[in-house]
């Protein structure tokens, strides 16, 4: 898994927006791309081959045809009292 030490940075100067999950202590690094449309985050990671981090290329769009992990979540609505 990816453990409890998990943080990132984000560049949303670049377009698409840039993400880097930062893995552990020891700087290993996640390449993504973001994008964020009202209530609903799409994240497009790269895939990695175990040991080849270093190889990742980040991904440069959202499309669900090419190798790469993309993920949409959405914030659910406040709950109505």
């Amino acid at each position: 898994g990816l453990g409890s030490n998990l943080t990132f940075a984000v560049d949303a100067t670049k377009t698409p927006k840039e993400i880097d999950l930062l893995l552990g202590t020891d700087g290993r690094k996640w390449l993504g791309v973001y994008k964020l449309d009202g209530d609903t985050l799409t994240l497009c990671l790269a895939m990695i081959e175990k040991g080849k981090a270093a190889d990742q290329k980040r991904p440069t769009d959202f499309d669900p045809k090419k190798v790469q992990m993309l993920i949409t979540a959405t914030r659910p609505a406040p709950a109505k009292l």
